[in-house]
Formats: C-alpha cells, sequence, structure tokens
C-alpha cells in the first residue's frame, strides 16, 4: 500500500489492525469515563497547596544555621509569626476545601464554589502575608480572618441544608 508505513515484520494490514484495536480500546476505556466532579475545587487546592509550599518554606529556611532553633521559635518574634502563618492556614484549609470540594460534588452551582474557593484563597492569602511577611499587618490578618470565617460559616451551613434535603 502506498503511503501507509510498514510493519517491521513486513505486514501493514495486521499492524493496521492493530493500532485500530488499540484505538477502539483507548476510546472505550476513556469515552465510559466523565471528567472529575470538583475540577473547581481542584483548583483552589492546588493554589493554596502552593500558598502553603511557600509558608512552610519560609519557616524551615528561618531554622537553618548555626544558633537557629530546629524546634519551637527560639524567642524570635519574626520566626513565631512565620510558624503561626503557616500552622493557622494548616488549622482551617483543609476542613474547608473538603467542605467545597462536597459542596461541588453534590452540585453546588460552579458560581458558588467559586465564591466559597475565591474568599478562602483571598483570606488566606491576606491572612498568611501579614503574619509571615510582615512585622504587623493588621488589615491583612483581620480581613484574612474575616473571609476565612465567612467562608468556613457558609459552606458549613450549606453542606447543612444540603444534608437535611437528602434526609
Amino acid at each position: 500500500m502506498r503511503g501507509v508505513p510498514h510493519c517491521a515484520h513486513g505486514s501493514s494490514h495486521r499492524c493496521l489492525s492493530a493500532a485500530a484495536a488499540l484505538y477502539t480500546i483507548h476510546a472505550l476505556v476513556y469515552s465510559n469515563q466523565r471528567e472529575p466532579a470538583v475540577n473547581v475545587t481542584l483548583l483552589y487546592a492546588g493554589t493554596l497547596a502552593l500558598w502553603f509550599f511557600v509558608l512552610s518554606l519560609r519557616v524551615s529556611l528561618a531554622r537553618i544555621g548555626p544558633g537557629k532553633p530546629s524546634l519551637g521559635d527560639g524567642g524570635s518574634p519574626k520566626l513565631q509569626r512565620m510558624i503561626r502563618g503557616q500552622a493557622n492556614f494548616a488549622e482551617y484549609v483543609p476542613l474547608i476545601l473538603l467542605l467545597i470540594g462536597l459542596l461541588e460534588l453534590h452540585g453546588l452551582p460552579k458560581w458558588a464554589v467559586h465564591g466559597l474557593g475565591a474568599m478562602l484563597l483571598v483570606g488566606r492569602l491576606l491572612h498568611g502575608y501579614a503574619l509571615s511577611f510582615t512585622a504587623n499587618s493588621v488589615f491583612g490578618r483581620s480581613a484574612g480572618i474575616a473571609l476565612t470565617f465567612v467562608a468556613l460559616l457558609v459552606a458549613g451551613v450549606l453542606c447543612l441544608l444540603v444534608g437535611f434535603q437528602g434526609l
């Protein structure tokens, strides 16, 4: 056949049949799969994970070197703020992301999932930056925790409403 690549063993017909079979198997496998149901939550989870990495790296780097504490803050107010910025993130983000993901999985409109995710993301960015990168940013800490609390409260109430509807 002209224009058809030949297989190593010389039979282009058998290679085309094998390729067609593989393509058919691939199409069958992937046609039955649907998109992940929590795409929006995944975007916020990934972005928040990168921010948590930054906060964690700052704490780790601040502990490297002679005379630096390997545990605790060693009496350093700057290191204490960095540790609290990282720990505060770890205290709130996992539960709120779980609630948002469950709501998205249950069918909450994407705009509402984006609203909750954006509140959480902006809140954690403001709060984490204020604690870990500045000496005293009252606005960042206050606005950050306020947005985080609103995301937690709204997501929690929505989960209760959706849960009671299913009873």
